[in-house]
């Protein structure tokens, strides 16, 4: 099974960053702001009955890097498939009276973003672009972390699923210093599905509602620099 998924991959990343189309290569990375929305009852029902004393307050502080290419389909409008390293979790670490509990759940992922750019102006210079299209995730590792008066417990979460996906969108600027081309992006990405299943041992209240939720939310900050592989200049 794993032998075809890399197959698989292998051949769309083949046809997506190797095609002989005019295009632009680049590589980026930066900080990012990571968190998990669980909507209608809470974490519980993913993390388990022992987080109902931890409190919500800060995102997690993450990174995330790889790389991407522009194809120009337009003056304007291009379209800009990714590969990038990403990292996700959140942040549940809360400040007692006698003591402070740190509480990450950290997740690594393989994630492709398909987007549509749309460069506000035809100068190929210096211009602001935006962009949009879905995201497509896969698991790579996961870890729950838990610092208790340090005592540390590090476990592998069995209810993070393999796949995620859901849209992304950023708003980036292209400028040239001494013919080197650089992007900034500021992007947010919201997961569309479940990313977790229902934590083991959970037990639904009988009034409760029917469907939970838990959906990955991201922000980020990136610098990127294109190296103009099949650019004509």
């Amino acid at each position: 099974m794993y032998s075809n998924k890399f197959i698989i991959s292998f051949i769309l990343s083949w046809f997506i960053f190797m095609s002989p189309l005019q295009s632009q290569v680049g590589i980026k990375g930066g900080p990012a702001l990571s968190d998990i929305i669980f909507e209608i009852e809470g974490q519980i029902p993913y993390l388990g009955y022992g987080t109902n004393s931890l409190s919500h307050k800060l995102p997690y502080l993450t990174y995330q890097f790889g790389i991407f290419k522009t194809y120009q389909i337009t003056d304007k409008i291009g379209f800009q498939p990714e590969i990038l390293y990403v990292k996700k979790g959140l942040n549940y670490s809360t400040e007692f009276i006698y003591d402070d509990i740190k509480y990450f759940v950290k997740i690594h992922y393989l994630e492709i973003p398909m987007l549509v750019k749309y460069d506000f102006t035809k100068e190929p210079k210096n211009h602001f672009a935006f962009l949009i299209g879905p995201y497509f995730s896969y698991t790579i590792d996961n870890i729950r972390y838990i610092n208790t008066e340090n005592q540390v417990q590090k476990e592998k979460m069995s209810n993070i699923k393999k796949l995620d996906w859901g849209l992304a969108a950023s708003i980036s600027y292209d400028f040239t210093i001494q013919q080197n081309k650089f992007i900034v992006d500021f992007r947010t990405t919201y997961g569309l599905a479940d990313m977790m299943e229902l934590a083991e041992g959970y037990i639904k209240e009988y009034y409760g509602p029917n469907k939970e939720r838990s959906r990955n939310v991201n922000i980020a900050l990136t610098f990127g620099y294109l190296l103009n592989f099949g650019e004509k200049r």
